[in-house]
C-alpha cells in the first residue's frame, strides 16, 4: 500500500480530505454493544450497496477513499470512525469498551502502519474519531462518559502534544461525540443538548456559536454528518422522507448549513440502523495536522 505521506515534508499532514472506510461484508448484530442493537439481523447486501454508493459519491467529489479490509471476525469493522484517530503521522488506535470490537485493533494497526503511520494505543478506554474531533490548530473536543474516558484523553494529550476539551456525554441513545456535536468551523458548533451535561454546554457556548438542534430529532443522525471543508459540502445520512423527525432534521440541516456556506448531500444509510450506525460512523478522516 502506498505511503500517504510520500510527498509531504516531515510532520506535515495531507491538506485535502482522505477518508478511510471499511466495507460491511461481515456486518452483524450478534454481539449487542449499544442500545439500538436488539437482535434485528442487518440486510448485508443492502448495507454493501449503500456503502458503495456513499464511497462513489465521495470519490466523485474528488476525495480519496482508502479502504481498510474487512475481517470476518469483526462484525462492526465497517464503523471505522471508532477504530482510532489520525493526528499528523500518528494514528491513535482505539481501546474498545464495547464488547466484540477488540478484534479490530490488530488489522487496523497493520493497515495504518502500511500507510506510513506510527500507531500507538492508550491503556484506557476510548473509541477514536467518533469521540474526538478537531476544533482548531492543536485543539480537539473529546466526548467522555459512555465509551471513552478522561484518562485516555490525558494520555493522548501527553503523547501527541495536543489539547482536548472535554465534553461529558450523558445520553445512551447518542453515545458518541459525533452523535451530539458537529464542529463546523472554529466558531460554529451544532449541538444536541440532550446528549451532554449542562457544564459541557456552557463550555461550548463560551468557545463559540452553539447551534442547538430541535428537540426530538437526536437519533436521526443530525450531527452524524461529515464535512468536506475544501468543497464546502456536508454529507448526511438523515434521509428518510417518510418519517417526520427525519424530515425535520433535513430541514434543520439544510437551513443551518446554508447559513454557514455549506451545501448538503443526503445519502441513504438505513441498512446500518440495526447496528446503531450512521454516516459519520462509516468514515474516518485522515487529515488532522501534526503539532
Amino acid at each position: 500500500m502506498p505511503d500517504i505521506f510520500d510527498h509531504l515534508t516531515p510532520g506535515e499532514a495531507p491538506t485535502q480530505s482522505v477518508f478511510c472506510m471499511c466495507r460491511p461484508t461481515y456486518l452483524s448484530t450478534k454481539i449487542s454493544n449499544n442500545v439500538f442493537m436488539k437482535g434485528e439481523k442487518p440486510d448485508v447486501p443492502l448495507a454493501c450497496n449503500q456503502f458503495d454508493r456513499l464511497a462513489h459519491i465521495i470519490e466523485a467529489l474528488g476525495v480519496e477513499v482508502v479502504e481498510l479490509p474487512p475481517d470476518p471476525k469483526c462484525q462492526d469493522a465497517t464503523f471505522v470512525a471508532n477504530v482510532g484517530l489520525a493526528i499528523g503521522k500518528t494514528f491513535v488506535l482505539a481501546n474498545y469498551k464495547a464488547p466484540g470490537r477488540a478484534c479490530e485493533i490488530e488489522p487496523a494497526r497493520k493497515f495504518f502502519t502500511s500507510m506510513g503511520y506510527n500507531c500507538i494505543q492508550p491503556p484506557f478506554f476510548y473509541e477514536g474519531f467518533a469521540d474526538v474531533q478537531p476544533w482548531k490548530h492543536g485543539v480537539y473536543f473529546g466526548g467522555w462518559g459512555l465509551f471513552s474516558t478522561n484518562e485516555a484523553f490525558d494520555w493522548i494529550e501527553q503523547q501527541c502534544g495536543v489539547k482536548i476539551v472535554r465534553i461529558h456525554e450523558i445520553n445512551p441513545k447518542v453515545y458518541h461525540e459525533d452523535c451530539v456535536l458537529r464542529v463546523v468551523d472554529e466558531e460554529n458548533f451544532i449541538v444536541c443538548k440532550s446528549g451532554i451535561d449542562a457544564d459541557s454546554l456552557k463550555t461550548l457556548k463560551k468557545l463559540g456559536n452553539v447551534i442547538l438542534t430541535p428537540e426530538g430529532i437526536e437519533t436521526t443522525g443530525i450531527t452524524n454528518c461529515v464535512l468536506i471543508p475544501e468543497k464546502r459540502l456536508c454529507l448526511s445520512g438523515a434521509l428518510n422522507l417518510n418519517q417526520p423527525d427525519y424530515s425535520k432534521a433535513m430541514d434543520f440541516l439544510l437551513e443551518t448549513m446554508d447559513k454557514l456556506g455549506y451545501d448538503c448531500i443526503f445519502v441513504q444509510c438505513s441498512a446500518f440502523e440495526p447496528s446503531g450506525g450512521d454516516l459519520s460512523c462509516l468514515i474516518n478522516p485522515l487529515t488532522h495536522a501534526a503539532e
